[in-house]
């Protein structure tokens, strides 16, 4: 898009885009403050931690923190395969 108006052509597009930037920043703040001020329905205030239960069932914790158990239950590790191949190449 180019907008000349002979010599001040330069300078109407610089002010047009930025009446344009100020317009928008403009609408912007005020959506904030119309939201700030007018708060939507069916939005929870307050913090969404309130709502979960606190935990109690630790017995899943209980094992997979528990020392003896896990070196209990570990697998024993396996020795490397000796190479088929021999020799360079």
């Amino acid at each position: 898009m180019t907008i000349t108006t002979g010599k001040g052509g330069h300078h109407l597009k610089q002010r047009l885009i930025g009446a344009s930037v100020f317009g928008l920043g403009a609408i912007l703040v005020s959506a904030g403050v119309g939201l700030l001020l007018f708060p939507t329905t069916g939005v929870v205030s307050g913090s969404p931690s309130q709502d979960i239960p606190p935990f109690t069932d630790y017995a899943c914790l209980d094992c997979h923190t528990d020392e003896a158990r896990l070196k209990e239950f570990a697998a024993e590790p396996e020795e490397p395969e000796e190479s088929l191949s021999s020799g360079p190449g």
